[in-house]
């Protein structure tokens, strides 16, 4: 689901964004939420079929906004922002949550490899539950797919180089939030700084306000 700090931050940073893409679709809440605002399109990515045919409904009454993609998000999704390319719709709103909390699959640094290479450089990015991966140093058995990013060479600072990549300079401070999750609130004051190129930010800089 698409938490209320979230869905402001979208409204106050839309611009001419009419596209949203999301990875992880499971029971619709996200999608629900994303079709609050003025999306000419919206792509859902879901690896599992069965989280499509139980929404079937909810999925057929917005046919002609929502688009449904079965399939590995990593692999859907370059597909798809090839596709958007083409057709030259403008830039995306883009929700990451394909991550399961029980899983020890993540396909999220495939998804921002996708959007790396596909030169996307104005969408919006959000990365759902962040805080897991910061934290999987500690808590190795928390979040599963967390600790398998970490396993794999990945920790926060080498992400978000690869996300200036993707959207620039200052995609950091000034594009990108990233909200750690439904315990937003309770925890937000208890994470420290880290640094990337010798400057200290935030994990949550952006969404103070």
């Amino acid at each position: 689901m698409i938490e209320k700090n979230i869905k402001k931050y979208i409204k106050k940073n839309l611009g001419k964004r009419n596209v949203y893409i999301e990875t992880g679709f499971k029971n619709g809440d996200s999608l629900r939420s994303a079709l609050q605002f003025s999306f000419d399109k919206l792509y859902t990515i879901e690896f599992y079929q069965k989280y499509f045919d139980e929404e079937i409904n909810f999925l057929t009454s917005y046919s002609k906004r929502v688009i449904p993609i079965t399939g590995d998000s990593g692999l859907q999704l370059d597909k798809l922002l090839k596709e958007i390319s083409i057709k030259k719709e403008l830039s995306a709103c883009v929700y990451l949550d394909a991550h399961g909390h029980n899983s020890k699959i993540s396909p999220l640094i495939n998804e921002l490899n996708a959007l790396k290479n596909n030169n996307r450089k104005n969408d919006l990015i959000i990365i759902d539950d962040f805080f897991f991966i910061e934290n999987a140093l500690n808590n190795r058995n928390r979040a599963p797919w967390a600790t398998e990013i970490i396993d794999a060479g990945w920790d926060v600072n080498k992400i978000y180089n690869l996300l200036r990549e993707i959207n620039g300079k200052d995609a950091i401070i000034e594009k990108i939030p990233y909200y750690p999750g439904p315990l937003y609130k309770t925890i937000f004051n208890r994470y420290s700084p880290f640094s990337v190129d010798g400057k200290n930010y935030h994990l949550c800089s952006r969404c103070k306000d």
